[in-house]
């Protein structure tokens, strides 16, 4: 009976061509991708009208499981316990996270061996040799989990020496270059793949000044928390209050989808402007600062009365407002 493994896929080059030597060697392989609300370009179609896991799972032509991270992620993130790169990103933490979920899921497909896109050296945090080899020791993998693109710089792992795999046609591929990666694809003929770049938001020195006001001032933070603070500018009105303004159409449209009991939402009554979200336990002299803010970035000011829909719990009602928020403290207190 063949053997089957799980790979892991993020939509980019590195996974694709990992993918493609499993199948090159006669393995069945089922794609895993980890849905995370801090990777949206993963999704997001391009020009052609696929997002990146579509168009590699197009090239490979195998299933691909989606499995999203769950709240007890926003621990990891939280209190990392090896580390952080440039901004909140716990990369050794979160792949011990994720190899432990994909180990489950390869118990339930029935598959041998876990296969990872990740080259040695490749990345300063989690791609060097002893961060992966406590990433495996942490995840409990006991030699299932296979680096095809730099497995001859490492130790052999159970698929290759039970023989399932041919030791000597996988990778030895190390460092940050990529000209290997393109001589395999053209070998593989995967024409079509995104430009290296590092696609997840926790590494976003701007995004990590937001979560971490975040942390410092929320006990409970869940998935909807961190999400509200990839949208619009954020300002901080007091010590537990900040008011999150849109810059656009549609981040006034992801404003007032998280709006909920404990949030207010604004939105102009009678002229075009920005919408916004009051995130924290707010007062009535904190919904009109934020019915200022939004006249402060609204391009065209009306004519007086200004009048500002302000929906805060069952209170509903107009904040009629006369003059923008001004704009020294205003810059001052964004975050």
């Amino acid at each position: 009976m063949g053997k089957k493994a799980i790979a892991l896929l993020s939509g980019g080059l590195d996974s694709t061509l990992a993918a493609k030597m499993m199948m090159e060697q006669g393995v069945e392989v089922i794609g895993l991708n980890f849905v995370s609300p801090f990777c949206p370009s993963c999704r997001t179609a391009g020009d052609g009208g696929e997002s990146k896991i579509q168009t590699a799972q197009r090239q490979l032509g195998v299933p691909v499981r989606f499995v999203p991270l769950d709240e007890d992620y926003v621990d990891v993130i939280r209190h990392g316990r090896f580390g952080y790169g440039a901004g909140v990103n716990p990369c050794i933490d979160c792949r011990i996270y994720t190899m432990k979920k994909a180990k489950k899921v390869m118990e339930d497909e029935g598959a041998d061996f876990i296969v990872s896109g990740e080259v040695l050296g490749q990345r300063p945090m989690s791609q060097r040799k002893d961060a992966m080899e406590t990433i495996d020791e942490q995840s409990d993998m006991g030699g299932i989990l296979l680096r095809p693109l730099s497995a001859r710089e490492m130790p052999p792992t159970k698929p290759e020496q039970d023989g399932t795999l041919d030791r000597d046609r996988l990778g030895a591929i190390t460092g940050r270059s990529r000209k290997e990666q393109f001589a395999l694809a053209k070998k593989y003929g995967v024409t079509d793949f995104p430009t290296p770049a590092g696609g997840c938001l926790l590494t976003d020195k701007n995004f990590a000044v937001r979560v971490r006001d975040l942390f410092d001032r929320q006990d409970e933070v869940l998935f909807r928390d961190l999400q509200i603070l990839q949208f619009g500018r954020i300002v901080k009105l007091r010590d537990q209050v900040r008011v999150v303004v849109g810059r656009n159409e549609r981040e006034n449209a992801m404003l007032e989808a998280y709006q909920d009991r404990a949030r207010a939402f604004l939105m102009p009554e009678n002229f075009q402007g920005p919408s916004a979200l009051i995130l924290g336990e707010h007062t009535e002299a904190d919904r009109i600062d934020a019915a200022r803010m939004i006249l402060f970035w609204t391009k065209k000011r009306p004519t007086e009365p200004m009048l500002v829909w302000c929906e805060a719990g069952n209170r509903k009602g107009v904040i009629s407002v006369t003059d923008p928020y001004p704009e020294g403290p205003l810059r001052e207190k964004m975050i």
